[in-house]
């Protein structure tokens, strides 16, 4: 491996490290809102479960994902981002524009979509390494 190729995968490293950190915070800090009772908090419950055992696997499920990435285990991230995308969507997703809280939560909302799009396309894009295999397959 490179030394650019390896500076490239350290701050893959990093970068989905920190959007792991970022997304299991914000939901921390909902977490933390809903026991508190402070506005605008989440829902105690919605169909078919309720909010805080959801936050709890996320927040997990997000450390866990950040401690991967940190680690280089690509196919660990794979596998564990797609639960991390999709519990995030479920608090922080496209939904939340028609939530009347909106003008009140989008602070939280629009950069949980960011993060949750960049881990999405950081997890799932193809190494160059793939990238020149298909080429070279389809040549």
């Amino acid at each position: 491996m490179s030394a650019q190729s390896q500076i490239s995968a350290e701050r893959e490293r990093v970068r989905l490290t920190a959007i792991a950190l970022f997304m299991a915070i914000v939901q921390i800090a909902m977490l933390g809102a809903l026991y508190s009772q402070t506005a605008p908090h989440p829902p105690l419950a919605v169909p078919p479960f309720a909010i805080a055992p959801m936050l709890s696997a996320s927040i997990a499920l997000c450390l866990v994902l950040g401690w991967l990435a940190a680690q280089g285990d690509k196919g660990a991230v794979k596998l564990i981002a797609l639960p991390v995308i999709l519990l995030a969507l479920v608090s922080y997703g496209p939904q939340k524009y028609l939530d009347p809280a909106f003008p009140q939560i989008w602070i939280a909302v629009v950069p949980m979509q960011v993060a949750t799009v960049a881990l999405a396309l950081m997890s799932y894009r193809p190494t160059a390494r793939k990238s020149a295999e298909v080429a070279s397959a389809t040549a």
